[in-house]
């Protein structure tokens, strides 16, 4: 239960993320979003809430492997899906807040064809988060 309750902790950071800082970032114009995009990633990138609700989920997942085996196969099914969506996201997301990050603050073009990147990117990343949740539940009850 503690490995689902990390897991439905991130999911939440994600659709916030994907929710509503996405509409704070579609609400700023490109100097500022490529402002506000190194603080965003140097604060999130160390914050322990971040980090445990990162680590817990997919690590847990293999001590739970360890434990438990293909028992619940309903449940594994969602980690498998939780961590699918962990991995792709990080390869997606990763370049992705670099090239902003790297971009000329004046290029508008190209800041908001990122942008609207990074949207999407972080709407497919939750989604698939959450699907795997949705999953994990039905393994438990």
């Amino acid at each position: 239960m503690l490995l689902f309750t990390f897991a439905a902790l991130f999911c939440g950071l994600l659709l916030f993320v994907a929710d509503v800082l996405q509409r704070i970032f579609n609400d700023m114009d490109t100097a500022a979003f490529a402002r506000f995009m190194p603080l965003l990633y140097k604060r999130a990138g160390y914050s322990p809430f971040v980090l445990a609700s990162t680590i817990v989920p997919f690590f847990g997942m293999f001590v739970y492997l360890i434990f438990f085996g293909f028992d619940n196969i309903i449940f594994v099914a969602g980690l498998v899906i939780f961590a699918i969506g962990i991995t792709v996201a990080k390869q997606i997301n990763g370049p992705l807040y670099r090239q902003i990050m790297d971009a000329d603050p004046s290029d508008s073009s190209y800041l908001t064809g990122k942008r609207k990147r990074l949207q999407v990117a972080n709407i497919s990343r939750a989604a698939i988060a959450v699907a795997g949740l949705v999953v994990m539940y039905f393994g438990l009850i």
